[in-house]
């Protein structure tokens, strides 16, 4: 499987897998285009052509804990802070400029290793409802793009979408029963199926909504 659409995306944590020191923080830096890999391929679209989905950066920790650790975007003598949620979620860079000027600096918790993961995203706000054609129209303006923008990986379709932090949820149809949503790894997901007019129904609202090949 490509690397693009690999959900764990291993490969990519090994372009950002940078360890602390024994007794105290370290500082590392990198290039941001290596930090944040396929990001200038997606930015090359056409902003119509990637407004339904995003590349999503996601650090963790590898070893010891992801607490403690701080991200800076560094360019023209400026640095600026890149803050990331709880679960590691981090914007990057956002012109294309930036990003091959910009460098990524990242101060290192003592004993910890970080990594980031990328997982292609569905541009569409936290809420508890959302109308499968939604869903279905990020799916295939993600399978258009990656094929536009990066047509050398050959990645695999994307079919199934994932809502993070959702915990549970039902596929309603406009007439008929309701179906609980199967759960993955990464939460409960649901795979359009082109039944008009069904509204997907969560017990949360997501943290974040993976567009992924199926399992």
């Amino acid at each position: 499987m490509s690397p693009f659409f690999n959900r764990r995306a291993a490969v990519l944590g090994l372009l950002l897998s940078m360890a602390g020191g024994l007794a105290q923080a370290e500082e590392k830096q990198l290039p941001a285009a290596k930090a944040f890999p396929f990001l200038g391929a997606y930015l090359s679209l056409a902003p119509g052509a990637r407004d339904r989905f995003h590349l999503a950066y996601r650090l963790y920790a590898k070893t010891g804990r992801l607490a403690g650790t701080q991200v800076w975007l560094v360019m023209d003598g400026r640095r600026t802070p890149l803050p990331f949620t709880p679960d590691g979620q981090v914007n990057p860079p956002s012109r294309a400029a930036d990003l091959e000027r910009a460098q990524i600096a990242v101060s290192i918790p003592p004993g910890a290793k970080i990594g980031i993961r990328m997982e292609v995203a569905a541009s569409l706000a936290p809420r508890t409802d959302y109308a499968a054609s939604a869903l279905q129209a990020s799916l295939d303006q993600a399978n258009a793009g990656m094929r536009a923008g990066v047509p050398l990986l050959g990645p695999p379709k994307l079919r199934r979408v994932t809502f993070q932090g959702a915990q549970a949820g039902e596929a309603a149809p406009r007439s008929g029963a309701s179906t609980a949503l199967p759960t993955g790894p990464d939460g409960p997901y649901y795979e359009p199926d082109g039944v008009a007019g069904t509204t997907i129904r969560l017990r949360r609202a997501p943290t974040v909504i993976l567009l992924q090949a199926r399992g």
